[in-house]
């Protein structure tokens, strides 16, 4: 895995089976995480993009807002939730 919010191709059954709760730039990573911590094979594209220079619109405050949530979220999902279904 080169790149956590890189493009990948998953099967459709086990992404509508994994329990998303990010909307917006956290979806692709929180995805990710749960389909390789549930063994489910994924085929990763790689894009070789030029980033355009100056001012980075990725880190705004709902951003990082945004990853805290999804990586709790998937922390409380792959961690702890699992314990609790015994």
């Amino acid at each position: 895995m080169h790149y956590i919010n890189g493009s990948c191709i998953y099967p459709v059954y086990e992404s509508k089976q994994a329990g998303i709760k990010s909307k917006r730039f956290a979806f692709s990573a929180e995805l990710t995480t749960k389909l390789l911590v549930a063994g489910v094979p994924n085929y990763e594209i790689l894009l070789r993009i030029q980033s355009a220079p100056g001012k980075s619109s990725a880190m705004k405050w709902h951003t990082i807002t945004d990853i805290i949530y999804a990586y709790a979220a998937c922390w409380i999902d792959i961690r702890i939730m699992p314990f609790l279904k015994k």
